[in-house]
């Protein structure tokens, strides 16, 4: 967010990686956490 053109100041701030396998089907969001909706996920084969 630009302030009178001195700094940017971010908004949201994630120092962390997330990473699943190729065949899991999992509706990720990123505002939430990893294990979002972890009843929906499945596994392809």
């Amino acid at each position: 967010m630009p302030v009178n053109d001195i700094a940017i100041i971010p908004l949201v701030y994630r120092p962390r990686t997330a990473g699943i396998v190729n065949t899991l089907v999992a509706p990720l969001s990123g505002w939430d956490n990893d294990l979002w909706l972890l009843k929906d996920w499945y596994k392809t084969t």
